[in-house]
């Protein structure tokens, strides 16, 4: 498997047959929108490229936070004929179906599904706190993805909560994508939803048995992000591998191990 960090919290999986994308943030739509006197989101580096680009064959989507569920990353896809199934929570029906998404397949947490050699398995996220719909559906995400002997967890935007450890301890995920951006009093006030700490992800991916995580939602937005050597140092402090990638890089992984590190051109 080759995973390719977008930036944010977006992230290309290709494995034997199936090309998936995960949470592609890959405009400005949060500085245009969303921008105002006290709170300026400024992207740190441009889109390195787009969804038609990368020509994925499933799209995850985790919740539908616009730099998850990003309207100006995928009408353009869908709108040159994109064809991908997108998989992506109940919660999130309304705002893929504005985009004109057709191809959806909605899941829930403890549900299971197989996309050729690849089983997506569904986990409940916290996002500052568990949220369910007046459905009964959970409205985040987390995604554990096997294939090929690979064993990854998704994190999406996500904090502890209880039970969280023993389900991602029964994956026997060998890597982790964990947001690592964290939370303060500033960011609550203004209505950024915080993350797991750097020290909690790292934590985290030693307390579940991973081998190795990579951080994300940490890099994109000087007001909600970490730097990575705070990344590093919780790291070395819980005996954990991390690999802090840019944009475009890569790594390729076989049988659950990490055999080498690339830069995409």
């Amino acid at each position: 498997m080759k995973i390719t960090f977008l930036g944010q919290c977006g992230f290309l999986l290709e494995g034997n047959a199936q090309r998936i994308v995960i949470d592609p943030y890959l405009s400005d739509f949060l500085d245009k929108n969303f921008s105002k006197e006290d709170v300026q989101w400024k992207r740190l580096f441009p889109p390195p490229t787009s969804l038609t680009c990368l020509n994925p064959d499933v799209i995850l989507i985790s919740h539908k936070h616009y730099d998850h569920l990003d309207p100006w990353t995928i009408r353009p896809y869908i709108e040159a004929g994109g064809k991908a199934l997108f998989v992506a929570p109940y919660a999130a029906k309304e705002r893929l179906e504005k985009q004109g998404v057709k191809n959806v397949c909605y899941i829930d947490a403890g549900e299971t599904m197989k996309i050729g050699d690849c089983s997506i398995r569904a986990i409940a996220c916290a996002h500052m706190e568990l949220h369910v719909g007046s459905n009964g559906h959970y409205r985040e995400l987390s995604y554990g993805i096997e294939e090929s002997g690979n064993r990854i967890l998704f994190a999406g935007d996500m904090m502890l909560r209880a039970g969280l450890e023993e389900e991602v301890r029964a994956l026997a995920c060998q890597l982790l994508l964990l947001p690592c951006n964290g939370r303060d009093a500033w960011r609550d006030a203004h209505n950024i939803v915080g993350n797991m700490t750097a020290e909690e992800a790292a934590a985290f991916a030693k307390n579940v048995g991973a081998s190795m995580f990579i951080p994300m939602h940490h890099d994109l937005y000087d007001i909600n992000r970490c730097n990575a050597e705070e990344i590093r140092v919780a790291a070395q402090k819980n005996d954990i591998a991390v690999c802090c990638m840019q944009p475009m890089e890569c790594l390729q992984m076989q049988q659950g191990k990490i055999i080498r590190k690339i830069w995409e051109v």
